[in-house]
């Protein structure tokens, strides 16, 4: 009994103390007219809370398009804009490629009696310009053409001292190739066409950087039309420069010619051309250890032809990773089907090639001297010294170049004075 009724007080004290708890918090509440006043309040708030997250939207969009401006103003200033590409296949299966150069200088030759300075076009990369499309018809195997023309008028091997005019026999569009293929990476390439022989340019492996203006080809690309004058007089010796210096190297024919497959370094190639001539060339191209090493070697057989001859030369390049280059040519002829000791040449060029004396591209310097024997003539002889300087532009693909050197010849009972040359200008590839 005294249980229960301890019991009792208790639960009514604890009821009692809610009750107040409860009626004490219905006071605190706001009235229905607060409570509607705090419900607009919110709303407000949450109009308000919309309104900063759009507006905070719309400036990070502005802050990305700024990026974009900015960043493409950038671009702008660091390099010049470069037009877009227009050239297009009128095949969809078929890639194109159209690329040349142009190639322009102002020559000065002086024989002995007269100089004159001519504006020319340069014979040792004449100005060309070449369409080339390809299609693949497997993994492997593909199929192309080539179309090469040149426009080089008054050039340098043919300029003359005392024209009163250009010499524009070339100045028409004259073809240098025209060719179709077939290549595999695993089988090699066969061409038919007019294009280059086997042996074509077996004599000039360079790796100086000064090839645009110099070469073993020299004697027939500046000045090969210019005339040797008598020792102190006006008077022709009736030989000019082309006569008497010739690296013997091949040139483009119709014919048809297969090149085989990389192996370590080593092409070999072969070809058949029209009148029975027929050649064949061995090529090389590799790195060793940062040492860069070019060099061929070939045979040329013409002897079927009215002035039957057969030729062999061939021409070796190494350069340094430091720039420092040296090449080597030699060349042999043997004249078939006339009285004549068998002609010879060979040449030498020392360059180097500074990668940052300038900070728009390689500067390369060169010397080079060229020696023939009996090629006009027996127990004739003819030698020369050149010295040349290039300088790149990389972002315009422009060469600039300068050149002065030196023709002197022997020729039997005939004294004669040398041939001075110089060269500037410059080559613009696209």
């Amino acid at each position: 009994m005294m249980n229960a009724m301890s019991k009792r007080p208790t639960n009514w004290v604890r009821a009692l103390l809610v009750g107040t708890a409860l009626s004490a918090a219905a006071a605190m509440l706001p009235t229905g007219e607060a409570r509607a006043d705090m419900a607009t309040d919110i709303e407000a708030l949450k109009s308000e809370n919309a309104e900063l997250r759009e507006m905070v939207k719309n400036l990070t969009q502005d802050m990305k398009i700024m990026q974009k401006t900015v960043a493409k103003a950038t671009e702008a200033v660091a390099a010049p804009k470069v037009p877009p590409k227009m050239a297009s296949s009128g095949n969809e299966n078929v890639a194109l490629a159209i690329s040349g150069h142009a190639n322009r200088m102002l020559f000065y030759a002086n024989d002995g009696d007269q100089s004159q300075i001519f504006n020319a076009d340069n014979k040792v990369s004449s100005s060309r310009l070449n369409v080339t499309g390809k299609g693949k018809i497997d993994d492997d195997l593909s199929a192309g053409a080539t179309i090469e023309v040149e426009l080089n008028s008054n050039r340098s091997s043919s300029v003359t001292i005392r024209q009163e005019t250009e010499n524009n026999s070339g100045a028409s569009l004259t073809e240098r190739k025209s060719e179709v293929f077939l290549e595999s990476k695993r089988f090699g390439k066969l061409s038919l066409g007019q294009g280059s022989v086997a042996t074509d340019g077996v004599a000039e492996s360079d790796l100086s950087g000064t090839s645009v203006i110099t070469a073993s080809s020299l004697g027939q690309d500046m000045g090969s039309s210019l005339l040797f004058r008598l020792a102190g007089t006006a008077t022709s010796s009736g030989r000019t420069v082309g006569n008497m210096f010739d690296n013997f190297d091949a040139s483009r024919l119709d014919r048809i010619r297969y090149d085989s497959p990389d192996l370590m370094g080593f092409v070999l190639s072969a070809s058949y051309a029209d009148a029975d001539i027929n050649d064949f060339a061995l090529r090389f191209n590799k790195e060793f250890r940062g040492y860069k090493v070019l060099a061929a070697a070939g045979y040329d057989d013409s002897t079927n032809q009215a002035t039957g001859v057969s030729t062999i030369n061939g021409s070796a390049a190494v350069k340094a990773p430091f720039g420092t280059s040296l090449q080597g040519t030699y060349g042999e002829r043997d004249f078939e089907t006339l009285a004549r000791d068998n002609a010879t040449f060979w040449y030498v060029k020392l360059g180097h090639e500074f990668a940052a004396l300038l900070p728009f591209g390689t500067t390369a310097f060169s010397i080079d001297y060229g020696r023939s024997d009996d090629q006009a003539l027996n127990d004739s002889e003819g030698d020369w010294v050149n010295f040349a300087a290039v300088q790149t532009i990389k972002k315009a693909a422009t060469e600039l170049y300068f050149n002065i050197g030196r023709y002197s010849v022997d020729i039997p009972a005939t004294p004669t004075d040398d041939i001075l040359i110089a060269g500037v200008g410059a080559r613009v590839k696209f």
